[in-house]
């Protein structure tokens, strides 16, 4: 075949080139025009997210989380990922272009007498041994008429877009995990006070009951039941001592440390990160932009209609330009001879006409997906909204509790105050001591909870909103 034919095949196959399968279109996802709840702190001006934590205002915190950032493990894990996916993309962009191999080789062969015939076997100088030697340089095209390789790089790029989202993911749960088990150490750190305190009250008490019971005033039951209470106030000291070190320890980790490195800098009791003053959600359609999880199931989308396209590019027929060039000789002192020089070149075609059903088989199971990638990104813009929705009835009722809370903490301060002066006086019976320390226990401990648990709705606001993940960048 003629250098100037070939030319003109690669040409009008070039020039009849096409793309098949579906373009991509991105779905288009309602979202409400505003958030159904709602309540005080709370506004749909734009958020800001991009480094929530330092509105919590603890510098500690904001130690712990640059830390985080530079030596977390699951980080490191999510940038590998990112590589992988980079490499594959190489790996398909590849049969874009021709592919070269150099190949030697040598052969021996001895000839069968028998099969040549007598006379020919039998002729002078015959030699029925053949030595072959060859250096060939190939090279082999396969021109992307119909757009499978197109295809396959875009499904590639789509899958890159998508690792950096999944990267980001990782972020934002990293830096709200992270907040979470620092707020929850210092409430943990907070109730242990109070438990100090408490006991350090019921000891007096208890001091004075003995005293009283001395002198005739008091019964031995109410010596035993201040005792009680004591005691049970002071088991509740391992428990939460133990939720403080797994806390310190669950930091450690997620800061690249081994689980005690960082016990002693957070043992030291400090108060819980306050929420902050106001909360600005911005409105529904805007997590669509922002929460890593919906860009990284869009991007899938786009992934899965490009895959539909190299499917449905195995139909077609696959032309592929081939040719070969080196020396081959019998002898090997021949093998650089000009003479021994050899070349071919040509196009093939490759036309599928019977695969059992495989290619159309294979293209359902594409369209398959696609139609999966698309109602799983619907399905997680519905569980986003439901998370924020969520997190805005936990933030707002949270707050409720915790004001609540405070006005009874201070009517059971008043109370224990007054049950002991009437106590002492011998106005009241003494259970009457020991219920109001009990009330004032619970009522410390369950404002403080509340407390940690309003800071800990902003937190999972910000998460849900998909605050941090810029630090990725």
């Amino acid at each position: 075949m003629s250098k100037k034919l070939i030319f003109t095949i690669v040409l009008a196959a070039l020039a009849g080139a096409c793309t098949v399968g579906p373009d991509y279109k991105q779905p288009v996802l309602p979202a409400p025009p505003e958030w159904k709840e709602s309540g005080a702190g709370l506004s749909s001006q734009p958020a800001d997210l991009a480094r929530w934590w330092n509105q919590l205002n603890d510098p500690q915190l904001c130690e712990l989380v640059e830390k985080a950032l530079h030596n977390n493990l699951d980080l490191q894990l999510a940038g590998e990922r990112v590589r992988e996916a980079r490499a594959i993309r190489g790996v398909a962009a590849s049969k874009w272009y021709p592919s070269l191999d150099a190949n030697a080789s040598y052969n021996r062969e001895r000839l069968s007498r028998n099969n040549l015939g007598s006379g020919a076997s039998g002729s002078p100088g015959f030699n029925p041994n053949i030595d072959a030697f060859s250096a060939t340089l190939d090279a082999s095209w396969e021109l992307d008429i119909f757009g499978g390789t197109k295809r396959s790089v875009e499904a590639a790029d789509a899958d890159i877009a998508a690792s950096y989202e999944s990267r980001r993911e990782v972020y934002v749960a990293l830096l709200a995990e992270l907040a979470t088990s620092y707020v929850e150490l210092r409430g943990f750190q907070h109730q242990l006070a109070i438990v100090k305190q408490r006991v350090d009250s019921q000891q007096k008490t208890l001091d004075l009951t003995r005293v009283r019971f001395d002198t005739g005033l008091a019964s031995e039951l109410d010596v035993a039941r201040a005792t009680a209470l004591l005691e049970n106030t002071k088991s509740l000291w391992p428990a939460l001592d133990a939720s403080v070190r797994q806390a310190a320890h669950r930091i450690g980790v997620l800061s690249g440390e081994f689980p005690g490195a960082l016990v002693s800098e957070l043992i030291t009791e400090k108060p819980v990160p306050a929420p902050p003053a106001a909360m600005p959600l911005g409105a529904p359609a805007d997590i669509l932009l922002r929460r890593p999880d919906l860009r990284r199931a869009e991007r899938e989308c786009a992934a899965a209609t490009a895959r539909v396209g190299v499917a449905v590019a195995d139909k077609y027929p696959k032309i592929t330009l081939s040719s070969s060039v080196g020396p081959k000789s019998n002898h090997l002192g021949d093998l650089f001879d000009h003479r021994s020089i050899f070349f071919s070149i040509g196009p093939s075609i490759h036309v599928p006409l019977f695969e059992g059903g495989r290619i159309d088989a294979n293209i359902e199971v594409q369209n398959a997906r696609e139609s999966q990638a698309i109602l799983q990104y619907k399905q997680k813009l519905l569980s986003a909204l439901e998370e924020v929705e969520n997190g805005i009835v936990q933030y707002t009722r949270q707050q409720l509790r915790r004001d609540a809370l405070a006005s009874s903490l201070a009517s059971q301060e008043r109370a224990l105050a007054l049950a002991k002066s009437l106590y002492e006086q011998g106005l009241v019976d003494f259970l009457n001591v020991l219920e109001a320390e009990r009330e004032l226990l619970d009522s410390q401990n369950s404002f403080v909870q509340s407390q940690t648990q309003v800071t800990l709705g902003s937190i999972f606001l910000f998460k849900a909103l998909g605050g941090g993940w810029e630090e990725a960048l």
